[in-house]
């Protein structure tokens, strides 16, 4: 199944059935789009804790992410992938 599909109505069940405030769904977007971007993935079947991690990996040496990033970050994955 598409992934971004899966992610707009991950998005659309936050904001309105779980009522999350539009901060925590722009950390949700982040989060996702991150993974999807870096990734490279367009069906939620391809998604594997290699990849998963590798994301993280790339945040905190490439993209320079701090450590409150990195935390932040890591602590909305379990929400979002939850969902899978």
């Amino acid at each position: 199944m598409d992934i971004k599909l899966l992610a707009q109505r991950f998005y659309e069940h936050s904001a309105y059935i779980r009522g999350f405030a539009k901060p925590t769904i722009r950390r949700y977007r982040y989060v996702l789009g991150s993974y999807i971007n870096h990734s490279k993935i367009t069906e939620i079947e391809q998604v594997s804790l290699e990849n998963v991690r590798d994301v993280f990996y790339y945040g905190r040496t490439a993209r320079k992410w701090s450590v409150n990033t990195f935390l932040n970050t890591l602590l909305q994955a379990p929400n979002i992938y939850a969902h899978r």
